[in-house]
């Protein structure tokens, strides 16, 4: 007996096990397959949206073609007129240069008469067409206009009428007519590639199927205005997608937009869509292969104590039943033989050996082993149960019952009520639904329970019940068994309130950081006045100084013309140096505008071929020097996002300084390429090398500020500005710039520009 509890004991350690880690487990996979089904939604969403886009796209050129067709004949008709009267020969004339692809063009006079034609009008078309809808459009809004296909019906055909006002100056002549077959609009569906089940549908703007692609024979003429599609794209609140079910009734999803003609309004409505089962075919499989998973789990932990129950005990009692059932019929050394087992079926087959002496003896034996059998059920942690579904009073109670709800086995027996008394009012409602279900079905039914537990303390259960049958399939009962799974619900309930906790917690991070955010904004917004200010100031004084500089280099001129004899060798030469002040003066002017124009500009982000570019600023360079010797290298294949405006000058600052530096040189040397990024960023590294004079390292620092000279005046004429506007550049690219040299060896610049978006990509 000690060594069965202790099984016990182990079993409910091993279902408590296996309930903490399952729950958790159940959890996980299901957000895991809905974040897969939220991702392949907006996957296919995002496609759908572009390839509606690219038929919207198709459907424009054609109009404005078609618009293009239309205004060009009317020109024709005004220019061949004969007293104001259409010229038809020349309207067929100008039909046969065009290209337009319609079932026939007519030419209707403001009375609404029909002049000219492409084609012969068949008999059942009247010849007066005051009244169609088309008609009166184009004579009204004296504009290209699209209209439906209900109104460009004759008799059983559907066809869209197109028209265009024949306009002779601010006089009205009439109205050109060109009626479109559904098979061109279905062309120009049709040239966009769909993929596999995917559909497109061209309504007009009252609901008629235009066009339709992917599924089926096209419905074009049939009005579906009705249809849920139609009605979800348009609705004044549609969202750019949305999920129904489609004309065919199968369910997709579907992105819509809408084709537009100035002065007509919204000619087409497109819309494309994918049934649900493409959509989430990944996460459909993802979800199978998961429940398959926790099935096959499941199924081996069935398994395996199934195979535990057949090896220990079902497979001796079969055993011991065959031989059994051979005694009764006779064959009384059937019984010999050890019995392989538990010691109470080896004990019962040595009663079963005696047992042919009487009938009665065989069935205390029977008794002995059934009330055996009991306890070792009786045993286990859960409550089973046998019910009488016609009374619907328990046959038979395990002892657990007293355990779970303080009351004996013998008092539910007597009074069913004693046990379904304890349940809630629906909790006894769904007892009652699963008794029946149960009946009709082969399988056992799992449900859960909420019920005063032993104590007054409210807990839960799982229930399984199952039909219960003999031999000959009559019905003995239901049989089922309990489990307590209050510590699970109870751990769950705490698993929910902990999630409500955490996502309050990050509701408030969140507020939190948006004040963040607004004060960052604020502070964004501070620097950017300040940087605005200070390059006004700049300009300001560049411009203020420009008046007394003029003022100096004239007077200096004046003196040099007026008073040349007044002047001797020093005099003249205090006034060159004057006059050398003044310009040195101009040209610092013009570099502080130059760098005060970098920080206004506006940015336009574009990809840029750095190589042309980079060759045709060497050769203005160079071409302006024809007397320098210089070998100049520029890597192909460059190409950088940036601001093309900026980036020249930035290239344009780079070459005039190289060549500046190398004008000591016999020949001058530079090369112009780029290298890997060493932080692995995907921006490549540009550089620029020459063979110039070079700078002692030890200055570094001063190269890329603005009046910092490493070098005299006298060595290398320059303001110090070029290599401050680099840097500015490279800055406001979101990008960097260092260089490295040695005296006497040379200098190499790097610069390396980020991906930063444009202006106008921000607006967007």
């Amino acid at each position: 007996m000690k060594l069965l509890r202790h099984r016990g004991g182990l079993r409910s350690r091993v279902v408590g096990v296996l309930a903490a880690v399952l729950v958790p487990l159940v959890v996980l996979t299901g957000l895991f397959v809905t974040s897969r089904y939220d991702a392949e939604r907006e996957q296919a969403r995002a496609e759908m949206t572009e390839t509606a886009g690219q038929i919207r796209t198709r459907y424009d050129v054609w109009l404005a073609k078609t618009e293009g067709v239309l205004a060009s004949l009317s020109t024709v008709l005004t220019v061949t007129s004969i007293d104001g009267a259409a010229n038809c020969d020349g309207f067929r004339d100008g039909l046969a240069t065009s290209s337009i692809a319609v079932t026939n063009v007519l030419v209707v006079d403001p009375n609404g008469d029909i002049r000219c034609w492409k084609n012969p009008i068949p008999a059942e078309v009247p010849r007066n067409l005051a009244d169609r809808a088309s008609f009166r459009a184009a004579r009204d809004r004296r504009a290209f206009q699209v209209l439906t296909l209900d109104e460009g019906a004759v008799g059983q055909l559907r066809r869209l009428p197109v028209a265009y006002p024949w306009m002779d100056g601010e006089r009205f002549r009439g109205v050109i007519l060109a009626p479109v077959e559904p098979a061109e609009l279905a062309g120009i569906l049709g040239s966009v590639p769909l993929p596999h089940a995917w559909t497109a549908t061209v309504y007009d703007r009252v609901g008629s199927v235009a066009a339709r692609a992917g599924a089926g024979p096209s419905p074009a003429g049939t009005n579906r205005a009705d249809q849920a599609v139609f009605r979800a794209a348009t609705r004044t609140d549609a969202a750019p997608s949305f999920e129904v079910e489609g004309i065919d009734g199968v369910r997709r999803l579907y992105a819509s937009t809408s084709v537009t003609v100035p002065g007509a309004g919204r000619s087409f409505l497109v819309v494309v869509g994918s049934p649900v089962s493409v959509v989430y075919h990944d996460a459909i499989q993802v979800r199978n292969a998961t429940l398959m998973a926790l099935s096959v789990g499941l199924a081996i932990v069935l398994g395996i104590s199934l195979a535990s129950a057949e090896l220990v005990v079902l497979r001796p009692v079969h055993v011991l039943q065959t031989r059994v059932e051979r005694t009764a019929g006779g064959e009384l050394e059937a019984l010999g033989g050890e019995i392989k087992g538990v010691r109470e079926l080896r004990t019962l087959g040595e009663a079963f050996r005696t047992m042919t002496a009487s009938l009665q003896d065989r069935a205390s034996r029977l008794e002995t082993s059934e009330r055996r059998l009991r306890t070792m059920a009786e045993t286990g942690p859960a409550v089973t149960f046998l019910l009488d579904p016609e009374t619907q009073g328990f046959v038979e109670m395990s002892g657990q019952v007293q355990a779970l709800l303080g009351v004996t086995p013998e008092d539910i027996l007597e009074d069913p009520q004693v046990g379904l008394g304890r349940l809630t009012p629906d909790g006894l409602a769904r007892w009652q639904g699963a008794l029946t279900e149960c009946l009709g079905l082969e399988t056992s039914v799992g449900f859960d329970l909420q019920l005063l537990r032993a104590g007054d303390s409210w807990g839960w259960i799982r229930v399984h019940m199952r039909a219960a049958y003999d031999a000959e399939r009559a019905l003995l009962g239901v049989q089922g068994v309990a489990f307590d799974i209050t510590d699970r619900v109870v751990a769950q309930e705490e698993l929910t309130r902990m999630n409500v906790v955490l996502e309050e917690r990050v509701r408030a991070r969140t507020a939190e950081l948006s004040l963040l955010n607004t004060e960052l904004a604020r502070v964004n917004r501070g620097l950017a006045n300040a940087n605005e200010e200070l390059e006004a100031f700049s300009y300001s004084v560049a411009h203020d100084l420009r008046a007394p500089l003029r003022a100096i280099s004239g007077f200096a001129q004046l003196l040099a013309v007026d008073h040349a004899d007044r002047l001797d060798q020093e005099g003249w030469r205090l006034l060159g140096r004057v006059q050398a002040a003044a310009e040195r003066m101009g040209t610092l002017i013009d570099d502080l505008l130059g760098l005060a124009q970098v920080g206004r500009s506006v940015l336009d982000i574009r990809p840029i071929d750095l190589t042309r570019l980079t060759r045709e600023v060497v050769d203005q360079r160079v071409g302006a020097e024809p007397d320098r010797s210089a070998k100049v290298t520029v890597q192909d294949g460059l190409v950088v996002r940036g601001d093309p405006t900026l980036v020249r000058v930035l290239v344009d600052n780079l070459v005039e300084n190289a060549l500046k530096f190398t004008g000591n040189e016999q020949i001058a040397v530079i090369d112009f390429g780029a290298l890997p990024d060493p932080d692995d960023q995907g921006h490549e590294v540009f550089f620029i090398y020459d063979n110039g004079a070079g700078f002692d390292m030890t200055y570094v620092d001063k190269l890329f500020q603005p009046f910092q000279r490493l070098h005299t005046p006298q060595e290398f004429e320059g303001s110090g500005i070029g290599l401050a506007i680099v840097a500015r550049i490279v800055t406001r690219h979101g990008g960097r710039v260092w260089a490295t040299s040695e005296l006497g060896k040379g200098t190499t610049v790097f610069f390396q520009l980020a991906e930063v978006p444009s202006e106008s990509e921000i607006d967007q």
